[in-house]
């Protein structure tokens, strides 16, 4: 399997989760909702073996450190339409006592996703700093803001735009 498919598989799974609240919610599949809900946690474990696989894969990569961060950036820029929308169904369904339940799911949904590009972070941070890019501490204060909400993106586009103004001449 190509190491690209990884990328894709970890940066369409937020809409994939998308595609089957919108099919539920329109009644779609209705007959089939509980297997397009599990379908869910089936295509999660499958992203979150890409994730490993990237996260493992980027120590013994031929890509450079400034390559894997922009892979890194690329994701979490892909992921934030997706963000907002789902985002936007949890704000609507807590309008009810009878949805708010679906706030719930989505918010760990929210955070599984944060979990699959966090590896894909961290993986592009220990690379860059097993090539001496970082400090050790620099390195843990990034890899740490890759599992947070909101910051893991200015973290890693601020990341990657470091990287980019040190390799100028």
């Amino acid at each position: 399997m190509p190491k690209n498919i990884n990328y894709l598989i970890i940066a369409m799974f937020p809409y994939y989760i998308l595609l089957v609240f919108f099919c539920l919610l329109r009644g779609y599949f209705v007959d089939q909702g509980l297997w397009l809900l599990a379908s869910i946690g089936v295509l999660y474990c499958i992203a979150l073996i890409c994730a490993v696989t990237v996260f493992m894969a980027s120590f013994n990569s031929k890509n450079d450190g400034k390559a894997l961060l922009y892979v890194n950036m690329i994701i979490k820029l892909i992921h934030i339409p997706a963000f907002m929308m789902l985002f936007l169904l949890g704000l609507i369904s807590t309008i009810t006592i009878f949805t708010i339940g679906l706030s719930v799911i989505i918010f760990t949904l929210d955070v599984l996703i944060i979990i699959l590009s966090g590896f894909v972070g961290t993986g592009a941070i220990l690379k860059c700093l097993k090539e001496k890019r970082f400090t050790k501490k620099e390195a843990i204060r990034y890899i740490m803001s890759q599992f947070i909400f909101c910051l893991d993106v200015f973290s890693a586009i601020t990341i990657y735009r470091n990287e980019q103004k040190e390799a100028l001449p």
